[in-house]
């Protein structure tokens, strides 16, 4: 959903400001502001990394966050496993080794 939502918005970004440099509000400018502002993609170059820098969950997940934050609730945490808590990763690691499960458990297979 946030590519096409990316896309759409893009595209229309990309037609806006193109109007946008070639209107006489810019052709009026100083060189120094007309020569940055006559140019969409250096505006939507810029604009990628700005959204890229400041809102690494995308235009969907940021969305979402709003819409939580507006209904009161505090975001959900990110999924993938439950996390241990701190200082406990390595004694985890060690738990799951000794068990044998994990990566180069077992013994040595042959052709690998």
């Amino acid at each position: 959903m946030g590519a096409v939502l990316g896309g759409v918005l893009y595209t229309h970004l990309d037609s806006r400001l193109t109007d946008l440099a070639s209107s006489a509000v810019v052709q009026d400018l100083p060189a120094w502001r007309r020569v940055p502002l006559s140019e969409p993609l250096f505006l939507l170059g810029s604009l990628f990394v700005l959204v890229v820098f400041f809102v690494p969950v995308g235009i969907a997940g940021l969305a979402a966050r709003l819409r939580e934050r507006r209904l009161g609730r505090r975001p959900a945490a990110p999924t993938g496993g439950a996390t241990p808590p701190p200082g406990r990763v390595v004694e985890q690691l060690r738990e799951t080794a000794s068990r044998g499960v994990g990566v180069g458990a077992g013994g040595p297979r042959d052709g690998v």
